[in-house]
């Protein structure tokens, strides 16, 4: 199933949301929309750009405003492999969809199973004017995204999502009634890719802890149990270590002991010759 992420980059991290997406390890391709500036002769160079640019971004937002906002962030991901030039071609339709005026840079990955592109969109437009992002800006996104998927692969997931929508809507226009009705279940859709994608949401939600427990809470319980570990190894180091040290005590004791016992002999002999 094919899947968009969309969010507001935290403040202070545009430059290191830059880098992750474009490092060498996992980034196939990088390109621009409207920062035709930025484009070099090759990957090395368009990445050094994209990382000044965005690093410049982030300081001349803040120097504006301590509460700027400097950056968004969105995944684009492809349900198996694809060309990493027709990948790069489909995110850039994309964007002049969805984000017509906005600047952005575009990361092609192909280090996983699906093929997806990272997205670094710049908080302010060509015209200097703030992104305005709706409330529902996600379902607008993933219903363009799914809209040109089903164009591109003959695919039905758009009208999935209709469907499902309506289901929801349905479901809370009888409840704000008080009427009684069945909570929609995606299974009920006939669909095996719907099941597929909660399988795999339940792995990505758990880090790969417990598909039967989703959500934050296992992730939560995952550090209580990892920080715990390693207190009780800390405690067994630091206790092994008093008892060594307490065992060095003793020795010197008895050292110190026996030596006033020594001692008290000379003198005592000392005392008898005289």
């Amino acid at each position: 199933m094919s899947v968009v992420k969309f969010k507001a980059g935290r403040k202070g991290a545009s430059g290191r949301n830059a880098s992750y997406i474009t490092r060498e390890s996992a980034c196939e391709s990088i390109s621009f929309h409207n920062l035709d500036e930025l484009k070099a002769e090759n990957q090395y160079e368009n990445r050094v750009n994209a990382l000044s640019y965005t690093h410049n971004r982030e300081e001349e937002e803040i120097g504006q405003s301590a509460r700027g906002r400097t950056h968004y962030r969105v995944v684009l991901s492809w349900e198996g492999k694809e060309d990493t030039e027709r990948a790069d071609e489909m995110t850039h339709e994309f964007l002049q969809e969805n984000f017509k005026e906005s600047r952005a840079i575009v990361a092609i990955h192909q280090d996983t199973a699906h093929t997806h592109a990272h997205i670094w969109i710049d908080a302010r437009n060509t015209n200097d004017r703030k992104l305005h992002s709706p409330k529902n800006h996600i379902n607008e996104l993933s219903r363009s995204w799914q809209k040109q998927y089903d164009r591109e692969y003959k695919t039905n997931y758009e009208k999935e999502y209709a469907a499902k929508r309506e289901k929801t809507r349905q479901y809370k226009e009888a409840m704000h009634k008080g009427k009684s009705i069945e909570k929609p279940n995606r299974a009920e859709m006939n669909s095996e890719k719907w099941r597929a994608k909660d399988e795999r949401d339940a792995g990505i939600k758990t880090n790969g802890i417990n598909k039967e427990g989703v959500g934050r809470n296992q992730r939560f319980i995952a550090e209580r149990e990892r920080i715990s570990k390693e207190s009780e190894r800390g405690l067994t180091k630091a206790t092994g270590q008093i008892n060594r040290t307490e065992s060095e005590a003793r020795g010197l004791h008895q050292d110190a002991e026996k030596l006033a016992g020594k001692s008290k002999i000379i003198s005592n002999r000392e005392g008898l010759e005289r």
